[in-house]
């Protein structure tokens, strides 16, 4: 009797242990657009510590006249270097926003329309209910 009980005990425990959950609330395109973000994220925060940084070296070396400029609102070669707004495309900001673009608006299952200027894109994702853009 005793040893029926363990058995039948052992079986539940064990069935209960290869038991998989549901499916997850987040689809595969949500999933992705969540893992590029926090892949990205980690990247901007080590190159703005990398510009932050490199300021505060230069200043301590007396290259830059400023600490004000290490700090924020950055200023001179730090504000190009978290922002850049000549180029557009080499600041920590702008790399983080363009990969944010890239994998969760403009990527592989985004629904893109054109709207009436031809030079702009309203692009929602397809997963959302495309009540605006994003």
């Amino acid at each position: 009797m005793t040893r029926a009980l363990f058995v039948t005990t052992l079986l539940l425990l064990a069935a209960s242990a290869f038991a998989q959950p549901d499916q997850p609330d987040v689809l595969p395109k949500e999933f992705w657009c969540m893992s590029m973000q926090t892949k990205h994220a980690s990247k901007f925060w080590l190159a703005k510590g990398k510009c932050v940084s490199k300021c505060l070296a230069n200043f301590w070396k007396g290259i830059e006249s400023s600490e004000n400029d290490c700090l924020p609102p950055y200023g001179g070669i730090t504000a190009l270097c978290v922002n850049d707004t000549v180029f557009g495309g080499k600041g920590a900001e702008n790399k983080l926003q363009a990969a944010v673009m890239k994998g969760c608006v403009t990527g592989p299952g985004a629904d893109c329309r054109r709207s009436t200027s031809p030079s702009t894109t309203r692009c929602w994702p397809s997963t959302a209910s495309n009540t605006g853009p994003m």
